[in-house]
């Protein structure tokens, strides 16, 4: 599980983000080659990705995050914060979710 703070999908793909945490976090991808194994690993579809913290993130790099997502993860994603927007969207539009994004996003992982 990794918070999505500190990801800026303008400047970085998720799958390279990712890598990078992986590396970070686990002894097993540590070394030269270990960003190599995690992203070998997330694009094999070897790896579930939960993901939370969308709300970490600052609020005009949302839209773009879920973008982002939908188009390059090529892994089994779950996101933590889609639940909540997706069953209570009037109070996650007055927390700052691009609802509407989320839902279109959701349709098309569904």
């Amino acid at each position: 599980m990794f918070t999505l703070h500190g990801w800026d999908p303008r400047a970085q793909r998720i799958q390279d983000w990712l890598a990078g945490r992986l590396k970070q976090t686990y002894p097993l991808f540590a070394g030269k080659a270990g960003a190599g194994k995690a992203a070998g690993l997330l694009a094999a579809g070897k790896l579930a990705v939960i993901l939370d913290g969308l709300d970490e993130i600052p609020e005009v790099l949302r839209p773009a995050a879920l973008r982002a997502l939908n188009q390059q993860a090529g892994f089994r994603l779950v996101a933590a914060g889609l639940t909540y927007c997706l069953e209570n969207p009037d109070l996650a539009k007055a927390d700052g979710y691009a609802i509407d994004s989320v839902q279109k996003m959701f349709m098309k992982l569904a």
